[in-house]
């Protein structure tokens, strides 16, 4: 019987899947869940029953070979309770640190108030315009000045008229042209090369040209497509981001304060047993 069988058999209980002796019920799922799920992607699988019947899926093969490794007696080989021990205590001791770290309780909203006046700048939204363009390239077969002027023969058609995109069709070297018809979309001034972004953002109204413009890549035309100014972003709209990313420091501060000071203890090593340590794993190598 497969995994979505036993799973429909156990209608009518609080159990998602049986098999056997083996129950999956609500509670153990939920707590799976919780501890297994990112936070962030808890929400999606819910939504989606395909996704959430494959992590049932899945949690049940964990399970069924939990059950199927302890009645082979696995559970009690050397090795493995070796690292289980040494795992219980690793994750003993990071949630331990989580949670006196949890217990500082700092006034999270206070601090981002304080950190979003003094870096509010940070928090500004950058104009942005969306422009199209067409590329003349400066290569073996065409030099400085005959890319020049194919770019004025560009703006003479644009300014007659012509479809920018039509021109950015037959003229543009940028390979993209064939599929965005030179349109490149909404983009800050910091993506694109000074000089190409200097001569877009100069442009005020839609529909504007710019003149031939030099950089890198050989003459652009550029057409003003539309812009969105920048603003300033609201203290509400990225408290919780703020909160989050303070959180997140200060929790690593406290724990590295706890690690030091357990690191500080006054702890004596027995220096004749650790040499016979050493002397007997040597050995045993």
């Amino acid at each position: 019987m497969g995994v979505m069988a036993a799973a429909a058999s156990a209608a009518g209980s609080d159990a998602l899947v049986e098999r056997g002796e083996l129950k999956i019920t609500q509670q153990e799922f939920s707590d799976f869940f919780e501890v297994a799920i990112p936070a962030d992607a808890r929400a999606e699988i819910l939504q989606d029953e395909t996704r959430l019947r494959r992590t049932l899926a899945e949690y049940y093969v964990l399970r069924q070979l939990d059950v199927e490794a302890t009645e082979a007696g696995v559970d009690r080989d050397p090795v493995f309770v070796k690292q289980l021990n040494r795992q219980r205590s690793e994750m003993l001791a990071r949630f331990y640190l989580a949670e006196l770290a949890r217990k500082r309780n700092p006034d999270l909203a206070k601090l981002a108030k304080e950190r979003y006046i003094d870096k509010k700048a940070s928090f500004a939204v950058p104009a942005e315009v969306d422009a199209s363009h067409v590329l003349i390239a400066i290569n073996d077969e065409r030099d400085e000045k005959a890319a020049l002027a194919r770019a004025q023969e560009v703006l003479a058609k644009a300014r007659k008229g012509e479809a920018f995109d039509k021109l950015a069709e037959e003229y543009s070297d940028d390979p993209s042209a064939k599929s965005n018809k030179g349109d490149l979309g909404f983009f800050q001034a910091e993506r694109m090369v000074k000089p190409f972004a200097d001569a877009a953002f100069a442009l005020k109204n839609k529909g504007d040209l710019s003149e031939p413009v030099k950089s890198q890549f050989g003459y652009h035309v550029i057409r003003l497509n539309e812009r969105k100014p920048g603003r300033q972003k609201s203290f509400e709209e990225v408290q919780a981001q703020i909160e989050e990313q303070i959180g997140t420091e200060l929790s690593k501060t406290y724990i590295e304060e706890e690690l030091n000071r357990v690191r500080g203890y006054d702890v004596k090593i027995n220096d004749e047993a650790l040499k016979a340590f050493q002397k007997q794993e040597a050995q045993a190598k």
